[in-house]
């Protein structure tokens, strides 16, 4: 069994990755020539969508949409935020931070319930689900696709 402080340093480490990795397309876009226009606003929504659920789990009302006409700028800054507000979040306490279950009401007006881990889970891979389709139309139209990779980040010294 691992140490007590395993658990923080786990998600730390897919934060840390998820932030890298939105950085890393978001410098791909910023220089291509033409990428196409899907791909910032498909970003700009894995940016705001991560800053949503936070929302949801400190009991505040989400502000905005989760499609906002971003420009890159934005988006950088809402990257930035996001990840440092799950870095609170994780030191804000020990593994019952992420056992706590919350309820909210989803984007349909549906009540819902879920663990905040539970709740990471889901923001981390929806953001690699949409970095993949970013990949895909940046390759459709002829840009190089970041390798962004966790084991490569790893590898590379961007996660420790």
């Amino acid at each position: 069994m691992g140490s007590s402080s395993d658990w923080h340093r786990r998600w730390l480490r897919l934060i840390d990755h998820e932030a890298w990795a939105n950085r890393e397309f978001l410098e791909a876009l910023g220089a291509a020539d033409a990428p196409p226009p899907e791909c910032a606003r498909l970003l700009a929504h894995v940016a705001v969508t991560g800053s949503a659920w936070l929302a949801r789990i400190h009991g505040e009302e989400q502000r905005g949409t989760f499609w906002p006409e971003f420009d890159l700028d934005a988006t950088a800054a809402a990257i930035e935020v996001q990840a440092e507000a799950w870095r609170a979040l994780l030191a804000s306490g020990g593994p019952e931070v992420l056992a706590r279950d919350i309820e909210y009401t989803n984007s349909e007006g549906r009540v819902w319930r879920s663990s905040v881990e539970s709740i990471l889970d889901h923001v981390l891979q929806h953001a690699a689900y949409h970095r993949g389709q970013i990949a895909l139309r940046l390759k459709a139209a002829g840009i190089e696709s970041p390798y962004t990779d966790y084991v490569h980040a790893v590898r590379a010294g961007v996660v420790e």
